[in-house]
This record gives C-alpha cells, sequence and structure tokens, in this order.
C-alpha cells in the first residue's frame, strides 16, 4: 500500500508541474502572441541548478540524506523543489 500510495503522489506531483508548465506556456503566448520555446529551458535550468547547489553543499546531508536514509521518495523529492524556490526567491531578489 505504501509503494502505491508514493507512486500514485509522485505522478501527481510531476503532472502537476506539467500543468504549471503548460499554464505558464499558454500565458506567455496569451500575452505576446509568441511561443516562447525557451521556457522549458528556464524550468530545466531552475530544476538542474537546485540538483547542482543540493548535491554540491551541505544541504544534501540535511535536506535529501535523511529521507534518503528512511527510504521516501516524496520526502527528497519536496526538500529539493523547496531548495528551488529558496534558490528562485533569492534570484528574483537579487535581480529585481
Amino acid at each position: 500500500m505504501s509503494l502505491t500510495l508514493q507512486v500514485l503522489v509522485t505522478g501527481l506531483a510531476a503532472g502537476g508541474v506539467y500543468g504549471l508548465v503548460a499554464v505558464g506556456q499558454s500565458l506567455i503566448y496569451r500575452l505576446t502572441g509568441v511561443v516562447h520555446f525557451a521556457f522549458g529551458e528556464l524550468v530545466g535550468l531552475g530544476v538542474f541548478t537546485t540538483l547542482l547547489v543540493v548535491a554540491g553543499t551541505g544541504s544534501y546531508l540535511f535536506a535529501v540524506q535523511p529521507y534518503l536514509a528512511r527510504g521516501s521518495t516524496i520526502g527528497w523529492v519536496a526538500a529539493i523543489v523547496a531548495i528551488a524556490f529558496a534558490i528562485r526567491a533569492v534570484l528574483s531578489a537579487v535581480f529585481t
């Protein structure tokens, strides 16, 4: 039952991300009339930057490692998403 719940939640999270990307893409198209192909690249850049920062710093030990030790996939994915939001907030604050 636990694996089924984990797969369900992971699938819903991935679907949510795809939905947000689709909404962002259509919003950009509606406002500008231009298909912005780099929008997906921006999302990918955020994900890979987060993974790089998490793997290369001590935040890996505090954010990801405890969940890996418990075998919780949802936990470490949520921790990485939280770090991604923090990085985006810092970048937004610096580059206003």
